[in-house]
């Protein structure tokens, strides 16, 4: 690749929405294969042996009265086999709102995981992005290329082909959203943005409980 060549790439990636499409397009590339899966093993305690689920939206209540485990053990008490129980009703009212609209079919759960984890990628473009700025004076690929690493990255393999890892993507994509919103929230001053950070906060730790960590990463970040 000579000079101009490169000027000319750098130039491209320097489109915000450009540098989006290509993150977008990568993480449905990789991941497209996981359409076509079954359900998994542990997709059975969230959704296709989960009671509650299968009510569709008649169970959303007992989903979020009662604890996550307790729709698949059926039983009183075999909901607390492991330690401390487990509360995270947010993504298994999503997975009975798509019971309820298109039954046990695993390709639909597959494809919303999948563009949870391409939005997901994205977002964390944008905050990377907003950070960069305030940390260097020129423009560096640096958001686009962190982003990138953690878009193709094979840690994150299990969590989109397994249908009920859409409670780590949640959990991420919204503490991420609450992060977002602080960092408007100091520029504008604008209150909806405290709220709009608060609401995100509540709906990651509705998703999974390792969010609370970001009760402590979101003022060290903004420090």
């Amino acid at each position: 690749m000579n000079t101009s060549d490169y000027l000319t790439v750098s130039s491209w990636l320097q489109r915000p929405w450009m540098s989006e499409m290509l993150i977008l397009i990568l993480a449905l590339t990789i991941y497209a294969n996981t359409i076509g899966h079954e359900f998994t093993q542990d997709d059975a305690i969230v959704i296709y042996d989960n009671q509650y689920t299968q009510k569709g939206i008649a169970g959303i209540r007992d989903i979020f009265s009662r604890d996550s485990f307790s729709g698949f053990f059926k039983e009183e008490g075999k909901d607390q086999l492991v330690s401390g129980g487990r509360y995270r009703p947010m993504t298994l009212a999503v997975f009975a709102l798509i019971w309820e609209l298109v039954g046990e079919t695993p390709w639909v759960f597959h494809l919303f995981v999948l563009l949870s984890y391409a939005l997901l990628c994205v977002l964390i473009f944008r905050v990377l992005r907003v950070l960069q700025f305030r940390l260097v004076t020129e423009y560096s690929h640096f958001a686009l290329v962190a982003t990138l690493i953690f878009t193709v990255h094979p840690i994150h393999t299990e969590v989109v082909a397994n249908v009920k890892g859409l409670d780590e993507i949640w959990s991420l994509t919204w503490a991420v959203l609450a992060l977002l919103s602080a960092i408007m929230y100091i520029e504008a001053r604008r209150i909806i943005f405290w709220l709009g950070s608060l609401l995100s906060l509540f709906i990651a730790f509705l998703s999974k409980e390792n969010a609370v960590v970001w009760i402590v990463m979101i003022p060290v970040i903004l420090w």
